[in-house]
C-alpha cells in the first residue's frame, strides 16, 4: 500500500509539472508539442521517478533523518522553498506550487532543486524590474523561458498573475529581452489604469467597454471577437468547469 501511495504522489507530481509546461504553450498545442512538454516534464522528475521504479521493484530505501545542520543548510541555501523533513527525506515546495520530493541522500537531488530555485529567482529578479508583469521561468532542453502576464493583486494584498500577455514566450539569454520586456511592461502599466484592461488579442492597453470577453487567462476586446468569430464562439461555449 506504501509503494501504490508513493506512486499515485509522484504521479501527481508529474502531471503538475506537465500543466506548467502546458501553460506555457497558450495556443501552441499540438499532439507534438503536448507529447514534448510531457517528455520535458518526465525529464524534469527524472531523478523521483526513478525513485519510484525502486520502490515497486521492492528494494527498499534506508529510512533514515535528515541531520539538523544539513536540514539549516538546504533552508538556507534555498529560502524560496518551503521545506517539511520526514524520517526518510523530505519535500521542497515551490512558490509555484511545484513539490520536490527528496531522500535523505539529499546530494543527488540538487541539481533540480537548484533549476527549481533558479527559475524562481529569475522570476522575482523580472518581476522586482518589472512591476506590472507577473514572470514564470521554465528550463527545458533548449534554455530558459518565460511565461509572462499582467500583474493582478488580490483583496488581501497577494500579488498573482491576472491577464495573459501576448508574447513569443522569450529566453532569459535573448539579447532583446529587455527590450520585450520593456513593451510589455508600458502596456501593462497602462492596463492596470482605472477604466483600462490588457487586450491579449491585440497586445495593447483598451478601454473597458460592452462586449469585452474572457477565453481561459487571455481578455479580449469586441473587436477582435468580431475579426474572429470562431474564436468568440469557441470563448462563449467555454465553462471552466
Amino acid at each position: 500500500m506504501r509503494n501504490d501511495t508513493q506512486g499515485k504522489y509522484h504521479l501527481r507530481q508529474l502531471v503538475e509539472a506537465l500543466a506548467v509546461k502546458l501553460q506555457a504553450l497558450r495556443g501552441d498545442i499540438t499532439l507534438e508539442t503536448v507529447f514534448q512538454a510531457l517528455v520535458a516534464a518526465a525529464d524534469q522528475l527524472s531523478v523521483n521517478l526513478n525513485w519510484v521504479e525502486l520502490e515497486l521493484a521492492g528494494q527498499e530505501r534506508k529510512r533514515t533523518p535528515i541531520p539538523a545542520p544539513e536540514r539549516q543548510r538546504l533552508q538556507s541555501l534555498y529560502p524560496f522553498f518551503a521545506f517539511t523533513f520526514t524520517d526518510g527525506g523530505g519535500e521542497a515546495v515551490t512558490p509555484k506550487g511545484s513539490r520536490i520530493l527528496f531522500g535523505n541522500d539529499v546530494h543527488n537531488y540538487e541539481a533540480t532543486l537548484n533549476r527549481e530555485h533558479m527559475e524562481v529567482a529569475v522570476a522575482r529578479r523580472l518581476q522586482d524590474r518589472y512591476p506590472h508583469l507577473w514572470v514564470s521561468a521554465t528550463t527545458d532542453r533548449a534554455g530558459v523561458f518565460l511565461s509572462l502576464w499582467q500583474k493582478r493583486t488580490l483583496d488581501d494584498g497577494t500579488e498573482t498573475d491576472g491577464t495573459a500577455l501576448r508574447h513569443d514566450h522569450p529566453q532569459v539569454e535573448d539579447p532583446e529581452l529587455h527590450a520585450k520586456l520593456a513593451a510589455l511592461e508600458a502596456e501593462a502599466a497602462n492596463a492596470s489604469q482605472e477604466g483600462w484592461f490588457y487586450c491579449t488579442g491585440h497586445a495593447r492597453a483598451e478601454q473597458v467597454h460592452e462586449g469585452m470577453y474572457h477565453y481561459f487567462a487571455g481578455r479580449f476586446c469586441r473587436a477582435y471577437g468580431e475579426e474572429h468569430p470562431e474564436h468568440l464562439r469557441s470563448a462563449l461555449a467555454e465553462t471552466y468547469e
